[in-house]
């Protein structure tokens, strides 16, 4: 079955205070770039949990801040079908 609307839940983002996780990512070549994609070596990953994909979040976010596609896409699931989201990612892309 898939998850209800009741249960989506906000997830707490990363603040100048964590340092240690920003520490770690610089020195792995990563950067966060904005709410659900990281680019890994000019890669564009964008990330959804199950609900954030129903809902729409990252495309959300891509659309409204104007920011390009996604190159890959993970979506965790457990029962989501990708169809339920949209996938705002670049033709050729890999969802």
């Amino acid at each position: 079955a898939n998850p209800s609307d009741e249960a989506l839940h906000e997830y707490t983002p990363l603040d100048d205070d964590d340092e240690l996780i920003w520490q770690n990512m610089e020195q792995h070549n990563t950067t966060m770039v904005t709410d659900n994609v990281v680019v890994i070596d000019g890669l564009r990953v964008g990330i959804e949990i199950c609900l954030d994909h129903r809902v729409g979040r990252l495309w959300n976010q891509i659309h409204t801040h104007r920011e390009p596609l996604v190159d890959l896409l993970l979506i965790t699931s457990a029962g989501m079908a990708i169809e339920r989201g949209p996938n705002p990612i670049v033709p050729g892309g890999v969802v």
